[in-house]
């Protein structure tokens, strides 16, 4: 059971702040040290100060957490945020251009959920996380009592009772205010306050789970503030949910990037990734990187996609597409799937070395930086993945659990600061 419940936000006063676009932020993981410079001087109210703020004094990152919650304070005393007079439900419109040119609109139904333990069912990961993100998010969160972006979380809406209210002409009818999302596309924000809306949609979230999309160290760290936590709103989280058959939900693959390896290592990596995929086909790409990258995403949008898995980059600037081999499984029982065996063929294929893989891979969502990062001689090989079919995604998350790191990117990411929850509101 998933109890959704609408809460009394924490939002910018209009008047104060005509234009939202200019004090929303990305969520924390995704800003840059100059998006953060960026942002900064976009606007003195902008909420990358409240969800990232940056470091004032030299060697002492926690002042960072005090400078937030100063902040917060001092916005609040001088009315640019103000506490809602009523509980709601929020309807977050996201409008932007795919990757493949097309645009698309999708629905962010934003609510708050109370926190439950993974192993009670209702509440699904699909990722695991690390300890130093969780600690920075659990430092923000102990010094502001404050939600600033939501977690993004995917709903099963099979009999479309969400759907019916959320494309409503009265909630579309609720707009409070509408922008840019830099980079992105436009945005509406409603109000969805109607007794009978309100409960409908409580009610049809105690039959259905919700899995987290993007925002697992937020989660993690929201449930265990919860436990030490006496205000009765910190037994709750701020999420953006979405339904699994939304025509706007978008799954992109997340790629790798290995460097720092010797002749030897890459050998014994190409001879593990060769046990486990066959080349369906050689690619000669352009030589400028942003030809190149513009040419791998022609590949992934082709419909001859379905034909292959991974684009392997060389370092020559060419690139072979990989198919999964029929007659292997990567040694595991669960859904095949092309990351799991690269994931297997990266581990396996340094064992024998002084490497490891956490040492020589990294990640990168963006294809156009990675064939960059590969064609300036900077990484040995990158491998570029395609997107995971959504239905693909609840089954695998609802059957089996957690998928590798990095495994996926859901797209476009909730903006921070749009609606914010506070603890201390109830």
């Amino acid at each position: 059971m998933v109890e959704a419940l609408p809460f009394r936000a924490l939002m910018y006063d209009l008047d104060a702040i005509p234009r939202l676009s200019d004090v929303i932020c990305p969520p924390y993981d995704v800003i840059s040290d100059q998006m953060r410079e960026d942002l900064y001087g976009k606007n003195s109210f902008n909420v990358v100060r409240l969800e990232y703020s940056q470091q004032i004094c030299s060697g002492n990152e926690e002042d960072r957490y005090e400078v937030a919650a100063q902040d917060l304070r001092d916005w609040i005393d001088q009315g640019v945020l103000k506490v809602t007079k009523q509980a709601n439900f929020y309807l977050l419109n996201q409008t932007y251009t795919d990757a493949y040119g097309a645009l698309r609109t999708r629905k962010v139904l934003i609510s708050r959920v109370r926190l439950v333990r993974f192993s009670e069912g209702s509440v699904l990961p699909h990722e695991h996380t690390i300890p130093k993100a969780k600690k920075d998010r659990l430092e923000l969160l102990k010094s502001c009592e404050t939600n600033f972006s939501p977690i993004m979380a995917v709903y099963r809406d099979s009999d479309r009772r969400i759907n019916s209210i959320l494309n409503s002409e009265r909630v579309n009818k609720s707009v409070i205010t509408q922008g840019m999302i830099s980079g992105e596309g436009e945005f509406t924000l409603s109000e969805i306050s109607k007794h009978e809306d309100v409960m409908a949609i409580t009610e049809a979230f105690q039959d259905i789970p919700v899995l987290i999309a993007d925002g697992h160290h937020r989660y993690e760290t929201a449930l265990e503030y919860s436990q030490v936590s006496g205000a009765a709103g910190a037994q709750y989280v701020m999420m953006g949910l979405i339904a699994l058959d939304d025509p706007g939900l978008d799954i992109y693959g997340y790629h790798r990037v290995i460097s720092g390896i010797t002749e030897d290592v890459k050998l014994s990596l190409m001879a593990r990734i060769h046990e486990e995929f066959e080349e369906y086909k050689a690619v000669r790409l352009p030589e400028d990187a942003r030809g190149c990258s513009r040419e791998i995403g022609k590949l992934l949008a082709s419909p001859d996609r379905a034909k292959w898995d991974i684009a392997l980059l060389h370092d020559s600037g060419d690139a072979s597409l990989l198919r999964m081999r029929a007659d292997h499984t990567g040694g595991r029982g669960n859904i095949r799937l092309p990351i799991r065996l690269l994931e297997d063929c990266l581990t396996v294929g340094v064992q024998n070395t002084s490497s490891s893989a956490s040492q020589i891979v990294d990640y990168d969502h963006d294809v156009e930086s990675a064939v960059a990062r590969v064609r300036s001689g900077g990484c040995a090989m990158g491998f570029i993945l395609g997107g995971l079919e959504v239905d693909l995604f609840e089954k695998v998350v609802i059957s089996e659990g957690r998928l590798p790191r990095k495994s996926t990117y859901f797209y476009p990411k909730l903006p921070a600061g749009v609606v914010m929850y506070p603890l201390s509101g109830d």
